[in-house]
């Protein structure tokens, strides 16, 4: 689900025996939402209807994008959800990996810009004919935050959701200390390191070694800067 191995771990799971399940619901609704290669999707709508018209959203995907347009306009636009004509140019976003020309990078790079994206109401318009939203980089963390609400409305005193490396405790009562282990990127170690997260934190993390490709001795990643592509 989300193109990642999701576990919901529930202190008193007997008593909670329902819960995790209704929070993987949560999560594959959402997806459905946010999936830019399901053309049914809010995203697939909105990507297919760019330099066209606005499109009606959920709630849901509305409070995604309008939250990744705050994070892109505090960091710079280093974090830009417009960024879809690039990954997909890459290949990350379908799994057929192609390096592109010099020429085609800097002919996408001119549809990123978070600045294209117009809000009115319930309606998201793309005012760019071929600009695509991406939202791999928040949906997960946006995912998590839902299923996290969710179990406390539920009264579940303590868990902990992990979305492929996105992170979040649930935590009622105590002032417990989660100790977190951050994967080593490179295979060589088990674990790089460890985080100690406070109560009702999240952490994520994300790296070059689930999503790249090898072409002619180097190696590219999905990681991409949305300035430079």
């Amino acid at each position: 689900m989300m193109d990642t191995l999701v576990t919901i771990e529930i202190e008193d799971a007997g008593r909670h025996s329902t819960l995790a399940n209704e929070g993987i619901k949560i999560m594959e609704d959402l997806q459905n939402k946010f999936d830019l290669n399901l053309a049914s999707s809010d995203i697939g709508r909105i990507n297919a209807s760019a330099g066209i018209g606005p499109v009606e959203v959920s709630k849901d995907t509305l409070e995604v994008i309008k939250e990744a347009i705050r994070i892109s306009e505090i960091s710079d636009g280093a974090f830009d959800i417009t960024i879809g004509a690039l990954t997909r140019e890459w290949g990350f976003t379908d799994g057929k990996y192609r390096l592109p020309s010099a020429r085609e990078i800097k002919e996408k790079l001119k549809l990123v810009n978070y600045n294209y994206i117009k809000i009115s109401d319930s309606k998201v318009e793309l005012t760019r004919k071929g600009m695509l939203l991406d939202l791999g980089g928040i949906a997960k963390g946006y995912a998590v935050d839902k299923v996290c609400e969710f179990l406390k409305a539920k009264g579940v005193k303590r868990a902990i959701i992990n979305a492929g490396g996105t992170i979040k405790t649930v935590e009622r009562e105590s002032k417990r200390i989660w100790k977190i282990g951050i994967k080593d990127p490179t295979g060589k170690k088990e674990i790089l390191g460890v985080l100690y997260l406070n109560s009702g934190k999240a952490v994520a993390t994300s790296g070059d070694y689930e999503r790249y490709f090898v072409k002619d001795g180097i190696r590219y990643h999905h990681l991409l800067d949305p300035k430079t592509g």
